[in-house]
């Protein structure tokens, strides 16, 4: 997503891309989080991100830090998904609490996920990786 900072008309870029797709997923993300308004606007922290005639989005500095921040957490999270199944995978578990590692992955981060502010995402998925760990028996 290109992305021009209003204060200083400074251009940046926005991207999140699917580790299995490959495709890039900013802008469903940026629209989905339930602030999109009629005329092409999404509403974050009061303020208002416009998206011009040519695609491009203008945001505040203080969204664009808030974005980029989001989407380093969540990519790092994806990551350390990833690490915990190749741990367990490496300490011979397929199973954690009776369930595959994957299911069981997949449900934990996505209830914790959905536990408070898109802020406290990363933290809460962090949290229930080092549960699912912990009850698999494993140092990670």
């Amino acid at each position: 997503m290109k992305v021009i900072i209003s204060e200083t008309g400074t251009h940046r870029e926005l991207s999140i891309i699917d580790r299995k797709t490959g495709c890039d997923w900013i802008s469903d993300l940026v629209g989905n989080t339930g602030s999109i308004q009629s005329q092409g606007l999404a509403a974050t922290q009061d303020k208002y991100i416009t998206v011009d005639d040519n695609g491009i989005w203008h945001m505040d500095q203080g969204d664009y830090d808030w974005w980029d921040k989001y989407i380093t957490d969540y990519q790092a999270t994806e990551e350390s998904k990833d690490s915990l199944r190749i741990s367990l995978a490496h300490a011979g578990i397929t199973q954690v609490d009776g369930r595959e590692v994957d299911e069981i992955i997949f449900e934990r981060t996505s209830e914790a996920a959905g536990n408070g502010d898109m802020e406290d995402e990363a933290g809460n998925v962090y949290a229930a990786l080092r549960e699912i760990a912990q009850e698999a028996g494993i140092k990670w």
